[in-house]
């Protein structure tokens, strides 16, 4: 093992893409294996992928700086991809191995204040895992550092072996970021791609920065070195479901208190609740664990309050996961329920505990926010599944929502209980229309394709485990009704029950849990009991005609509500070469502006097509405002826009009054020239 060091800048020596791609192991590829790369030209929609072999790569990128003068960007795949992949760049299942582990540290707000920073990171998992890094790529706008695996113990990984060493290795490097007060990209999915040595970052066209990659001193690391230094510091890799081969996956006392002790800056709180969670699901969480818990808790930095907190939760949810049913049984308040948990006096709080409670955090500015309930409820046709669909792909790649900051990515499981047809559309469409390869979203965003039943014990605990092991920062439940079926709507002691079920879901990672629900055609509320509308921090309520939607923030519990938004929806068909063999009327969907509040896009759209109809359906006596109405419902304007349309219209002079203040005729302005 190689002597860590402390600075990656003594005298460097550069690596081009093609030495790059042989210190990582691409050229030695017997399988002959592809390498992917990706490129995208300012100005233009599209993000264009290639597979070839490891010498067509070099050349490829080559022949792209030629064309463009050096004026695109370009990334590769750090993995290789199986040879049967013929176009894209391929999922996580067509990668056959990985060849290292890697990170992306943008200096950014909110990513790595400047490059020291980034160095300090990379210094600092290198001095966990025992081995510095092989390469740094320079991107332009941060550091891309590389720790090779050794190739015969990664070659014997399957590949969910893999997927769980990589998501291991990022809970890592964003634990160690968060040590520094910086959040990192998401670096767990596979098919990840990292920018070119010897080409451009031209994010700025104007201000193209050159891409270079330095060598560094770090040797090939195995498997099991990278696992020790996970486990050593109370990360560890993940076991599906809390499960082994051999049945439910056992801790010893002293290695729930070690994961307690050795958890890094920024994964604490975690740490704490999962240790509690595996203890309570064994039944070995008493009163002396919980001490030691404790213990080991302070050491680490942690307040009392957040300490009682984080085990009082982990306890429930370890004891739900043991026996579900006890929890839903009628007396889950007594104490049989929770028989292990600190009698109420040791978890009050005083004012001074109070104050170390952590502030709650935005997930979408103004919107959501995280760790906790939130409904969005409207009539049907209401756009409610646009908006949803909207925030779930906005989240999971850190792109804002219709002008509302989304201030990093996250995970998100959709729950598309009415089915998942249409949704890869509706997907792909937003991906278009923000630019954004749809690739970017594996690892980020899971579809489950049907209802889980809040009422039912077994699926609570499956979508428990699902949000817990992919450490979701979203959950969005579309529809509450197709998922709360067999409970009374109207009943607020059986919607009590789906609420508990959501609260459960929620604590599971600290997530916040969203649900769709219809409300009557009079009103925005929720259909039902109001047991939701108590329940939740967020109660967001929808309408919407004639691609115009408002958003009315009719509760946040602790920040201002009382606001009202007003977004656009536009009309997008999704590419013929994203959906093959589709025709066109399914390739056919809606998409939420990417346009600030939405306002402009739509008066702009709104407008254009009542100066249309005006000009080209009005009499010489023009049209009366009924007819236009009328005529505008067929390109889906509604009768407000129509009104306040015509009105602009008249304002600046694009139309004219034929008529009487009191029987308005709009007609163009050139009728009377």
């Amino acid at each position: 093992m190689s002597e860590a060091r402390t600075d990656t800048k003594d005298t460097p020596t550069e690596y081009t893409f093609e030495e790059l791609l042989a210190v990582l192991g691409h050229v030695d590829d017997y399988r002959h294996d592809h390498v992917s790369v990706c490129w995208e030209i300012p100005g233009r929609h599209s993000f264009t992928s290639e597979l070839g072999t490891v010498e067509d790569a070099p050349q490829l990128v080559e022949r792209l700086m030629g064309q463009t003068s050096g004026l695109v960007n370009v990334w590769f795949g750090v993995n290789p991809v199986d040879s049967r992949v013929a176009r894209g760049r391929g999922t996580a299942k067509d990668i056959p191995r990985l060849t290292s582990l890697w990170g992306d540290l943008d200096v950014k707000d909110g990513g790595c204040p400047d490059l020291d920073t980034a160095h300090d990171i990379i210094t600092e998992v290198s001095a966990l895992l025992g081995e510095r890094p092989c390469a740094n790529t320079y991107s332009g706008h941060g550091m891309q550092p590389f720790w090779k695996l050794d190739r015969e113990s990664a070659e014997k990984l399957s590949n969910q072996e893999a997927q769980q060493l990589a998501r291991g290795f990022g809970r890592l490097l964003d634990a160690v970021a968060a040590h520094h007060g910086c959040k990192v990209d998401n670096v767990a999915d596979l098919p990840r791609v990292l920018r070119v040595p010897g080409t451009n970052n031209v994010k700025d066209p104007d201000k193209p920065i050159p891409v270079w990659c330095e060598t560094d001193t770090g040797a090939a690391l195995t498997v099991e070195q990278v696992r020790q230094a996970l486990d050593e510091f109370g990360i560890g890799e993940e076991q599906p479901r809390g499960m082994t081969a051999k049945g439910p996956q056992r801790f010893s006392r002293r290695e729930l208190i070690n994961r307690v002790s050795k958890a890094p800056w920024g994964s604490r709180n975690r740490t704490l609740f999962g240790a509690a969670k595996d203890a309570a699901r064994q039944g070995d969480l008493d009163e002396d664990l919980a001490d030691k818990l404790t213990d080991a808790a302070e050491a680490a930095g942690l307040h009392s309050a957040e300490i009682q907190r984080a085990l009082m939760s982990g306890r429930c949810a370890g004891e739900f996961e043991a026996d579900s049913a006890e929890l839903y049984a009628a007396d889950t308040a007594s104490p049989a329920a929770c028989k292990h948990r600190p009698h109420l006096r040791d978890r009050l709080l005083s004012v001074t505990d109070l104050a170390h409670l952590p502030p709650v955090r935005p997930l979408v500015d103004g919107l959501l926010y995280r760790d906790t309930l939130a409904q969005l409820s409207g009539p049907p046709g209401s756009y409610k599944s646009f908006a949803a669909v909207g925030m779930a792909c906005a989240v999971a790649t850190g792109t804002p929502f219709a002008g509302f900051s989304v201030r990093q990515s996250g995970r998100v499981v959709y729950i598309a209980a009415e089915g998942a047809n249409g949704l890869n559309a509706r997907i792909l469409a937003w991906c278009e229309v923000e630019k954004v390869d749809p690739a970017v979203l594996d690892g980020h965003l899971l579809i489950v394709p049907e209802p889980v039943q809040l009422g039912q014990q077994l699926d609570v605990s499956e979508i428990v485990d699902v949000v817990r092991e992919f450490e979701a920062d979203l959950v969005i439940i579309d529809t509450r009704a197709r998922c709360t079926v067999g409970l009374e709507e109207n009943s607020a002691t059986e919607q009590g029950r789906a609420i508990d079920a959501a609260e459960k879901i929620r604590a599971a990672a600290g997530c916040t849990v969203m649900t769709v629900h219809h409300s009557g055609t009079a009103t925005q509320r929720g259909r039902g009991s109001t047991a939701w509308d108590g329940a939740v921090w967020s109660d967001l309520r929808m309408s919407g005609e004639g691609l115009q939607a408002t958003i009315e923030c009719a509760k946040h519990k602790d920040v201002p509500a009382g606001c009202k938004h007003v977004i656009a929806l536009m009309r997008h068909t999704v590419s013929q070469h994203l959906m093959p063999s589709t025709i066109e009327m399914q390739r056919q969907t809606l998409v939420v502006s990417r346009s600030g509040s939405g306002m402009e896009t739509l008066r702009a759209n709104s407008q254009r097509i009542v100066l249309e109809i005006v000009r080209n359906c009005a009499p010489p006596e023009g049209l009366t405002a009924t007819q236009v109405i009328k005529l505008a419902a067929e390109g889906n304007v509604g009768k407000t826009s129509v009104y306040n349309a015509l009105k602009a219209l008249l304002d600046d002079g694009e139309l004219v009054n034929l008529g009487t203040d009191n029987r308005t005729r709009y007609a163009p302005k050139c009728s009377q020239c």
